[in-house]
């Protein structure tokens, strides 16, 4: 009996294509990329991971996008401010002498309370003052908290309840800035009340 060897064929060769130029990270960071299936590509000598360079390009372009839409917020914000502060002033003026012949209501004490007290908001806190278990951060949130839910509270009357008996401060410029006033402290006093709670979590 004659056995025969029957010869398995020989699998095709691929080409492989030069690798694309990479440049060379810790091994610690390489959960921070994403490869997808293909995975990522280890320097057998320096244990490093292998990041093409289109990897590296998207990551710039993200870190630029990220920077500059911070950039528009910010002076976004810091021009509303500065405009509503400009208004304020213009309309404390204006408006004087009507909101003096309103008897029932200090709505013109109370804008300029506002905008003198806002400093405080914008006053820049540093980090380790919000750190964990730091008293200063607890007694600057809790004062910042006191302060403009006292001013929520105090607009809130002149607004609703005191202006009432004035239909004609109701439809002034005044007025106006003061709605304008009371959703700036109620933000304030949410996001001022939210770090304060969490300064008293256990971390």
């Amino acid at each position: 009996m004659t056995s025969t060897i029957v010869k398995a064929p020989r699998m095709p060769k691929y080409h492989q294509s030069p690798r694309p130029p990479h440049s060379i990270i810790p091994m610690s960071s390489q959960e921070d990329f994403l490869f997808g299936a293909i995975g990522p590509e280890v320097d057998s000598e320096t244990e490093s991971v292998l990041i093409p360079e289109q990897f590296q390009s998207d990551c710039t372009c993200k870190i630029v996008l990220t920077s500059s839409s911070i950039c528009v917020l910010i002076l976004g914000f810091v021009g509303g401010i500065i405009s509503l502060y400009a208004f304020s002033i213009l309309y404390l003026v204006q408006d004087y002498s009507l909101d003096r012949s309103c008897t029932s209501t200090n709505l013109w004490a109370s804008v300029i309370v506002m905008c003198v007290l806002f400093f405080c908001n914008l006053t820049p806190h540093n980090r380790r003052n919000i750190g964990d278990g730091n008293k200063t951060g607890k007694l600057v949130y809790g004062c910042l908290s006191v302060i403009n839910i006292s001013m929520v509270v105090w607009s809130t009357i002149e607004l609703y309840n005191n202006s009432i008996a004035c239909p004609a401060l109701q439809k002034s410029n005044i007025y106006t800035i003061a709605l304008m006033w009371f959703g700036l402290y109620l933000s304030s006093t949410i996001i001022c009340v939210c770090v304060f709670i969490s300064l008293w979590l256990p971390q």
